[in-house]
């Protein structure tokens, strides 16, 4: 998640870190060796670039060195980048990003028909599935795989609360229901000035899961308290979970399977019902570009049971691969008071070369209220600070690449 996405160095000074030689994807054509052993086995560039290009002899051309540097990678040949040997480009600056950003779509579209993965909008899955274990993905998905000692591997939930006892009193009743063998609960509590002190003292005595608990003078805010959870739990998968949300008992594991069968899914999370009216959505498979779209206010008929690889998903329960967790980095500080903090940490997951998915087979249920003048100001500020960290494009690029791979897992699978 960078700027162009993938050009090393693109935009810095010259300097040390570029002297040595790179093994890399592909280097610019402007200046290039090419092995005669290596054209012998791959051949020259191929000319349906040319015959795309609408004024062949005077339009240069776009991604022909790409397409080489993949097509001897295909064939177990290496690329190299030589950045002690120097070059002046005549071009522009802002010649050089508009060639880069304005190149036309017969090209990606021809790069998606040969490659099977659109260049402006690259999909990890896509070229997982089509490449996996050959030198094209020489560098993506096996770190990013866990392994887990059972067919339960051990769960620990991560609970911030502060002033909610009463909800926390129906949070709990779910969780002791839940039918899963290894789970742990950490609850961090931010300064309560009610008594969810006493009554989290009292329910450690009975309940049926281990529970601790870590008791606070002060609020240090949402975000603080989920890095301060994760730092103390060691489970291979976490669940982030709010103090107001209840579920039905075999939500962990229907989480814990999903994660199982999809092993570069990084964090799953369900659809989001109404405590007072269970047949009331609130947010299920959701979308960000061209426009909002998650379902909210719509009546439950079934239409969102299934599996989707979404850009984002809220998280009031939700679990993760530690692995992932770890990957995508703390969650943001800036967040705090605790507003679209759930829509960062799911794209920091993707950055980290992970699939976000949803899971509709499990109901999350959780209060509906109305968004108050402050939420509503919180909500415009943090929006910014989203996008100032990300890019104004984030999800434009992230639910363009899902819908050229094809979200619903179902229709994958056809």
């Amino acid at each position: 998640m960078r700027p162009f996405h993938a050009n090393i160095g693109w935009g810095d000074r010259d300097a040390d870190q570029f002297i040595q030689p790179k093994i890399v994807d592909s280097v610019t054509g402007c200046l290039v060796y090419l092995k005669r052993r290596m054209l012998d086995k791959c051949g020259f560039y191929d000319e349906s670039w040319q015959e795309m290009s609408a004024k062949p002899r005077q339009q240069p051309l776009w991604m022909e060195q790409d397409d080489l540097c993949l097509t001897a990678w295909e064939h177990g040949i290496t690329t190299v980048v030589a950045p002690h040997i120097g070059a002046m480009y005549s071009l522009s600056m802002d010649e050089i990003v508009s060639r880069t950003t304005n190149a036309p779509e017969a090209y990606a579209s021809y790069w998606l028909r040969k490659w099977g993965w659109h260049p402006f909008f690259p999909d990890l899955h896509a070229i997982r599935r089509r490449w996996i274990n050959t030198p094209l993905c020489r560098e993506i998905g096996n770190d990013l795989l866990d392994s887990w000692p059972s067919d339960h591997p051990p769960v620990d939930v991560i609970i911030p609360t502060r002033n909610r006892v009463d909800t926390l009193k129906a949070l709990f009743a779910s969780l002791a229901r839940t039918d899963y063998p290894t789970m742990e609960v950490h609850i961090l509590n931010n300064g309560s000035t009610d008594s969810t002190r006493d009554y989290l003292e009292e329910t450690r005595k009975s309940f049926p899961f281990p529970l601790t608990a870590i008791h606070l003078p002060v609020n240090i805010g949402v975000p603080a308290a989920l890095n301060w959870l994760v730092s103390i739990s060691k489970a291979p998968l976490v669940a982030r979970m709010e103090d107001e949300v209840s579920f039905s008992p075999d939500w962990l594991k229907n989480f814990v399977s999903s994660l199982r069968d999809h092993p570069y899914v990084g964090v799953v999370g369900g659809k989001l019902a109404a405590t007072h009216d269970s047949n009331l959505i609130l947010n299920a498979d959701s979308r960000f570009h061209p426009e909002i779209f998650c379902h909210s206010g719509e009546r439950d008929g079934g239409q969102c049971d299934y599996l989707s690889y979404v850009s984002c998903i809220l998280e009031p329960c939700c679990l993760y691969r530690r692995k992932a967790l770890l990957r995508a980095g703390p969650f943001e500080l800036i967040y705090g008071p605790c507003v679209m903090d759930d829509l960062d940490h799911p794209i920091a997951v993707q950055a980290a070369g992970y699939d976000v998915l949803y899971n509709g087979h499990v109901k999350i249920l959780h209060p509906h209220k109305a968004s108050s003048k402050k939420n509503q100001d919180l909500f415009i500020l943090s929006h910014h600070k989203l996008h100032t960290k990300w890019g104004r494009d984030v999800f434009e690029i992230l639910d363009k690449s899902l819908d050229f791979r094809g979200r619903r897992l179902e229709d994958l699978k056809g």
